[in-house]
C-alpha cells in the first residue's frame, strides 16, 4: 500500500488575532498513521516559537515542552511505541485545541522567570 504524507497549519480555536497555531505533519499507509509531529506554536517578537510538541520520533510517542527562548525544558514519554498512532494523534490534536491557553500560561511564566 502506498504511503502519503500530509502537512498543514491551523489557527487554534479562540484565537481571532492569529498569534497561535497548530502545525501538523504525519504519514499514513492506508488508514494507519505511521508517525506524526503535532506542534503548538505562538508568535513571539515576530517569530513562531514552539510551546508544546507531540511526536513519535526517538522510537516512542512523547511530549516536549519549551521555554520562550526555544529550549526544551521537559520531555514526557507517553508509552506508545508502535503504529498505528491514529488515536493518539486525534486525542493530542483535540487536547491542544482545547488546552492551549493553559500551555501558553506556563510558557509565559517561564519567560518571566528567565534572567
Amino acid at each position: 500500500m502506498p504511503r502519503s504524507e500530509r502537512r498543514f497549519t491551523r489557527p487554534l480555536d479562540g484565537d481571532p488575532a492569529g498569534y497561535h497555531r497548530l502545525r501538523v505533519r504525519f504519514e499514513t499507509q492506508g488508514n494507519d498513521v505511521l508517525w506524526f509531529v503535532l506542534q503548538y506554536e505562538t508568535l513571539v517578537d515576530d517569530e513562531w516559537q514552539p510551546v508544546v510538541r507531540y511526536d513519535t520520533s526517538h522510537g516512542e510517542a512523547h511530549r516536549d515542552t519549551y521555554d520562550p527562548s526555544g529550549v526544551q525544558v521537559e520531555k514526557e514519554w507517553l508509552g506508545v511505541r508502535e503504529p498505528p498512532f491514529n488515536d493518539l494523534l486525534t486525542s493530542r490534536y483535540t487536547e491542544l485545541q482545547r488546552d492551549w491557553p493553559r500551555y501558553l500560561q506556563v510558557f509565559l511564566s517561564r519567560r518571566r522567570s528567565q534572567p
